[in-house]
């Protein structure tokens, strides 16, 4: 959950990320198998600036738009679920060789 103030562009955020067990390479680790993200923010009006994430967007109004009427503004509900599948394990060797020993 998010600590948001009355001045933030968004009303509410809350985050809820879900682990489960996943095998990979005939071990079982602890990672993340789905992400719901839920966020409460006025609705975007006609000549507001956008913000864009990689997951979505946040309405967010210039600053000489904002008054004490956006706060009244109505909200509307953005929700984000990510399911995180088809994991793989990456391994790699390294020799760290200093300048001055024979290969």
């Amino acid at each position: 959950m998010a600590d948001l103030s009355r001045s933030d562009p968004v009303a509410k955020a809350d985050i809820m990320v879900e682990y489960a067990p996943v095998e990979l390479g005939q071990r079982t680790y602890i990672c993340p198998v789905k992400s719901v993200s839920i966020l409460l923010a006025p609705v975007q009006l006609q000549g507001a600036t956008g913000v864009t994430g990689r997951a979505g967007g946040i309405a967010q109004r210039p600053m000489d738009v904002q008054s004490k009427d956006s706060q009244s503004a109505p909200l509307q509900t953005r929700l984000n679920e990510v399911v995180f599948d088809h994991y793989h394990l990456f391994r790699a060797e390294a020799h760290v060789l200093a300048g001055d020993t024979p290969h």
